[in-house]
């Protein structure tokens, strides 16, 4: 892991592109795989159209024009519901007909230090991983809320 990780922020979410990890007010939003690596492309390019080609060439190389549609559709679908989106009145992802699509709300960048891994020893002497699970998860929350404010 790096010594850094690199956030993209927009409206109440952060998006940490090392971790592969979407928060909303500090709490992780589930996103399957390939939706999350579709946000990552779209929200890294804001305000620029991300053409039904840059996406299959980045996400799909190996997918049939039907199968890749049938999934991108799927997979934007899962991201504006995750982000509370919607088509008709976007927030965050417009849909550019026949074209792709742009990621139109402000997104600030931001690199913060990757938090230190923590080990813990627990009481038979076995070291407890979940706990720098968690340590490492409290200290990504702690780092968020110091810049917001």
């Amino acid at each position: 892991m790096s010594a850094t990780q690199q956030l993209l922020r927009f409206g109440v979410f952060e998006l940490n592109l090392d971790t592969e990890e979407l928060r909303k007010s500090g709490a992780v939003i589930k996103l399957p795989p390939q939706p999350l690596r579709l946000l990552i492309l779209l929200a890294s390019h804001a305000g620029q159209v991300v053409t039904r080609e840059e996406i299959q060439q980045k996400l799909w190389e190996e997918e049939t024009d039907l199968d890749f549609e049938r999934r991108m559709n799927q997979c934007i679908a899962q991201i504006r519901t995750a982000l509370g989106d919607n088509a008709d009145g976007p927030l965050y992802i417009q849909t550019i007909h026949r074209h792709g699509y742009r990621f139109i709300a402000p997104v600030v960048s931001k690199t913060i230090p990757a938090p230190r891994p923590r080990v813990v020893e627990s009481d038979s002497g076995e070291r407890d991983h979940s706990a720098v699970l968690r340590a490492s998860e409290a200290e990504i929350g702690r780092a968020s809320c110091r810049e917001r404010v």
